[in-house]
């Protein structure tokens, strides 16, 4: 956290309202804005698109959560993005298996980064699953991404891979899709999942 500041109590976890999907697609640009999939089609969505999904798929809203501060409610700081079993990932690059949830997306804006609001999305996230019945949370995250640190923190583990052509195939997809998102001199390729039980 970053020294002198005090979220604790100051920031809430809500379920995202229509009212708040402006807000979540800034927060949800700030955190996904600079990645590419295929090397030149940005992640960054529009209020159209996520206005649209969301209507279409209102019972989606209570598994997205939105952090906020009591004092301004209408601005969300971060956004997280779960999918419980049945419910398949949005974006159809995870398959979930009974007694999962998978964590779609999390980002917390630029702004409000190391005020511990990742760790609330995550409590939240968790909170929600146990309550949709899951016995275990997982997610994928880039390879060299400052998050994972968060995520170990937190109780994820990264599940192995023992396939050497799974490794390979996955660090071939992985940077087709998104490039290399830390820089061409990053020496970290690919992505990894994570796992953790819930108790």
């Amino acid at each position: 956290k970053r020294e002198g500041s005090s979220v604790g109590g100051e920031i809430v976890v809500t379920e995202l309202t229509m009212d708040l999907i402006d807000g979540y697609v800034k927060c949800h640009n700030d955190g996904f804005g600079s990645k590419v999939c295929c090397l030149c089609c940005p992640v960054a969505t529009n209020q159209g698109d996520t206005l649209r999904y969301y209507t279409e798929n209102p019972d989606r809203l209570q598994f997205c959560g939105v952090a906020v501060r009591k004092s301004d409610p209408l601005t969300p700081l971060g956004q997280v993005q779960i999918a419980p079993f049945p419910l398949q990932d949005k974006n159809s690059l995870h398959k979930v298996k009974p007694g999962e949830t998978y964590v779609e997306e999390i980002s917390v804006s630029a702004g409000a980064r190391g005020l511990g609001i990742g760790t609330k999305l995550l409590q939240w996230a968790e909170d929600t699953a146990r309550k949709a019945g899951s016995n275990h949370m997982t997610l994928g995250v880039l390879n060299g991404n400052p998050a994972q640190r968060l995520y170990e923190r937190v109780g994820y583990r990264v599940i192995e891979c023992d396939d050497a052509i799974e490794k390979c195939c996955a660090c071939f997809f992985v940077t087709l899709f998104v490039g290399r998102p830390y820089g061409l001199c990053d020496p970290h390729w690919g992505a990894v999942d994570m796992r953790k039980d819930l108790p």
